[in-house]
């Protein structure tokens, strides 16, 4: 059904979004050296920045930084290389999906 045949109560803000697509999404990261993400820091694209970690820490399960931000639309797809600017330091990062890690089911070998 077209959303503007059923109009529900969240037609207008459909509507704005068909009309103004969003110019940032929220990406997960994981970091490829050392170091642990934290709120504010810099996410750049190896050159300048293009975004600021929203929440980030360190991952026993998977024995990395991982952390979330907002970037532009084109530094959003999995597997890009980005930057994480730790106090000065600039650590390469990849973005990954979301969520980060997947538990098992006890059923599945």
């Amino acid at each position: 059904v077209h959303h503007s045949q059923n109009p529900n109560v969240a037609a207008k803000a459909l509507e704005k979004c068909i009309k103004n697509p969003p110019t940032k999404n929220l990406i997960g990261f994981r970091l490829l050296g050392r170091g642990i993400p934290r709120l504010g820091f810099g996410i750049l694209n190896g050159v300048e920045p293009i975004g600021q970690v929203t929440s980030g820490g360190y991952s026993p399960s998977l024995d990395t930084g991982i952390g979330l931000g907002y970037v532009p639309t084109a530094y959003s797809r999995p597997e890009t290389d980005i930057q994480i600017d730790i106090r000065g330091r600039r650590v390469d990062a990849q973005v990954a999906s979301i969520p980060f890690y997947k538990r098992r089911k006890a059923n599945d070998s």
